[in-house]
């Protein structure tokens, strides 16, 4: 397969003439090119599929049948053409959309009217295999209207009763479909068979593996019933073990549905990988059913998720961490803003800083396009999308290796409670789509933190409960409002701290167990160096330096403290931790009609309860904050919290940057060929972008001697100078996208 793959590729460079292949990239090149040493990396005879995949479209073809004229164009000849001006190197062809029309001839279920008479999805096949284009089967999950439509005994049902039609783009969706019904499991599961045993394809991309709603059918209530003896509750108290136990129930419920889907597949064609759509890891709140059993369900992660950069900046770097393998995928539909529009589409700048974004974390950018409902596609797009993807082809050999990170954010899919863990309104439990959760919630306080860091240049990754064996590797493990903790997370971040390593922890962090129980304390208390007493009334706090601290505060000062929009958990000291910092509340409770201030709640009463606090266990540092400081918007307050994070670090970070916010790097070791890899990304919010010089990069060598520094895949060298272990170069220009070289001896 490699060498025609290469065989391949070389017929693709005819496409020159028309613009789309060996266009030279518009980053950095400079300085004598050098021939020595080797760097390079083609495919090895035994790579997989998606290894050697970094360029991949992605077909919408969500059409109902009820105009002849439907896919009445449609053509895989031309499809395939289009694919090779895309210079793509897989496929995800929809076998069963979410109108759940069959798009081949099956024998379970009702087949699209344009998909009688011709196998579509074999030709298409047996075309991109001629051509060296691999498959990923699409199949819908849950939200299928045809099985809706036929069958209401696995409709989804609210708690008022109502069958559940999907809402989330209006009543155009799906209809939703209940993972508890065993007649619609039996028949997913045959559909699976019957593709699985008919077609040959590499990997396979279940959408929609997620809760569609708080389901109240009768399969849900019946097996709740016989599980626990009781019936489903039909109030969100997070406080209440009888609500947290349901909720667990649902994730292992859903889980428990992904790895069924998988299975199936994975009988029959053993080599096969399966991709559920991951949408409910990214955004999703608590009513997704999200857990880290459902992710192993999926070989790797991928979704749609249309966020700016700076979240889809933490979205990547959780997708890779949760990845079993690499790369993990992330869908962009040309459309701007989203999918809903067909006609205006992103520039050429916009997709390829995105794509390269992905591919910067060890991912792919897929490109996503709806047919036109007579099958149809728009070959400018394809033209576009090429001019791209030729640029990500000439780095694909250097991708890869070890992610190196100091700072991990931690991320827990058992913690998405409110504010004060008041109970939710009832709505919440009808829908389909998440409730967005305040800004103190675990998941918007885990991107903001992800902000802090991306913008300060801190080498930063996100892990979940699979990671916990390694949590060593990092220097600071970063808490954000983790409400819930079991006792194996628990027992992992004490030994993590004992041993040596550094946390921060906001807010409510361990108060509660996943089970719901609220034991009185912080699991982690003994780490934090304080008792929980309670939380302050006010939603509006401040943070008041304490005098040993003053500096570390500036340009807030005891009279003039930093603003905290939030409520704070009041905390008693204990042992030999230490006060940073304390709560000042405003003069009056801002709920309150009384004021000292019409406009605002200006402070007025200082307390002693310790706001900010450090404490040292073992050989380790803990940092709490009774408030979120992570929720800090303003460039001054998040100075301080920057100033704050890097007292828990105990040596130099992996590399450091001058570079202005808009520019992010990443960096990867690859051990067997003894070299770094830095990947550079100027990605601004206005585009095109303004090019941005002489960026400063110092690299930590951990006592490896660096022999060449170049720029790739030109392998034109940089000049650098080594001092102390830490390697430093000057990057004189950055318009898009840079890759460096490090060269090594060990």
């Amino acid at each position: 397969m490699p060498e025609l793959r290469r065989d391949f590729l070389k017929k693709l460079a005819a496409l020159g003439a028309a613009g789309i292949i060996g266009i030279r990239f518009d980053g950095l090149l400079s300085g004598k090119s050098i021939t020595e040493p080797d760097w390079s990396a083609g495919d090895a005879p035994e790579q997989k599929w998606y290894r050697r995949s970094y360029r991949r479209h992605f077909f919408d073809m969500h059409i109902p049948d009820w105009d002849p004229a439907f896919f009445s164009k449609f053509d895989p000849q031309l499809i395939l053409d289009n694919l090779l001006l895309e210079n793509v190197t897989a496929v995800a062809l929809m076998f069963l959309p979410h109108t759940g029309l069959a798009h081949y001839p099956s024998k379970v279920g009702k087949v699209h009217s344009a998909f009688e008479k011709r196998d579509f999805m074999r030709e298409i096949i047996d075309l991109c295999h001629a051509s060296h284009i691999d498959i990923i089967m699409y199949y819908c999950l849950l939200y299928t209207e045809w099985y809706w439509d036929t069958h209401p005994e696995a409709r989804t049902v609210d708690v008022e009763g109502n069958y559940q039609h999907a809402i989330g783009v209006g009543n155009r969706h799906a209809g939703t479909l209940c993972p508890n019904s065993k007649g619609y499991r039996e028949f997913a599961m045959s559909q699976l068979e019957e593709i699985s045993r008919s077609y040959d394809f590499e990997g396979a991309w279940l959408d929609m593996t997620w809760w569609p709603t708080v389901c109240y059918c009768e399969s849900c209530r019946k097996r709740y019933r016989e599980e626990t003896g009781g019936d489903i509750p039909e109030k969100i108290d997070w406080l209440d073990p009888v609500w947290v136990q349901f909720q667990r129930k649902r994730q292992a419920w859903l889980a428990e549905f992904g790895n069924q889907m998988t299975d199936v597949m994975k009988k029959l064609k053993p080599g096969v990988t399966v991709a559920h759509q991951s949408g409910q890891f990214a955004w999703g709140s608590w009513r997704l059913g999200a857990s880290n059993e459902l992710a192993r369900a999926t070989d790797w992660l991928s979704a749609d998720t249309y966020a700016d950069w700076p979240t889809q900046s933490y979205i990547n770097k959780l997708f890779y961490g949760m990845s079993r393998i690499k790369p993990w995928e992330h869908l962009m539909g040309w459309g701007y803003p989203w999918m809903k529009e067909t006609i205006v589409t992103r520039t050429e700048e916009d997709l390829r800083c995105r794509a390269f974004d992905a591919f910067m974390n060890d991912g792919v950018m897929t490109f996503l396009e709806a047919f036109d409902p007579e099958g149809t596609l728009n070959r400018d797009n394809y033209v576009r999308g090429g001019k791209v993807f030729a640029d990500i082809k000439k780095y694909e050999p250097y991708a890869g290796g070890e992610f190196l990170w100091d700072f991990a954010i931690y991320r827990s899919f058992d913690s998405e409670v409110p504010n004060r863990f008041e109970p939710s309104s009832r709505k919440e439990l009808l829908g389909d789509w998440p409730v967005s959760g305040g800004p103190t919630d675990h998941l918007p306080a885990s991107i903001a933190m992800a902000r802090i860091l991306k913008d300060n240049h801190f080498p930063f990754g996100v892990i979940t409960r699979k990671d916990l064996d390694e949590l060593g590797k990092y220097q600071v493990v970063i808490l954000p409002n983790v409400a819930m903790l079991s006792q194996q997370e628990v027992s992992a971040i004490r030994d993590y701290v004992e041993h040596g390593g550094s946390v921060y922890a906001s807010k409510y962090t361990s108060l509660l167990t996943t089970e719901g129980q609220h034991p009185g304390n912080f699991g982690l208390s003994d780490l934090f160096g304080v008792d929980y007493i309670g939380e302050t009334n006010e939603v509006v706090t401040y943070v008041r330096p304490a005098d040993n601290y003053k500096e570390l505060f500036l340009p807030f000062k005891e009279e003039y403290p930093s603003t905290l929009n939030d409520t704070q958990v009041i905390t008693r000291l204990k042992g030999t931790a230490e006060a940073l910092a304390y709560i000042t509340l405003p003069y009056t409770d801002p709920a309150g009609r009384k004021y000292a201030s019409i406009l605002s709640d200006p402070p007025g009463i200082d307390t002693q309860y310790p706001s900010i606090v450090l404490n040292r266990f073992g050989k380790g540092k803990v940092m709490y904050s009774a408030g979120p400081l992570e929720i800090w918007e303003y460039s001054t307050q998040r100075e301080v919290l920057v100033r704050l994070l890097k007292m828990l670090t105990s040596r130099p970070l992996f590399f450091e940057t001058d570079a202005p916010k808009p520019v992010e790097i990443t960096m990867f070791e690859q051990h067997d060929k003894k070299r770094i890899i830095l990947h550079m990304l100027n990605f601004q919010q206005q585009l095109p972008n303004v090019p941005v010089q002489d960026i400063r990069v110092t690299v930590r060598m951990n006592h490896k001697k660096p022999e060449h520094v170049v720029f790739l895949p030109d392998k034109t060298k940089l000049e650098f100078n080594v001092k102390n272990d830490i390697l430093e170069i000057m990057v004189p220009e950055l318009k898009i996208y840079s890759m460096l070289g490090i060269l090594y001896k060990s």
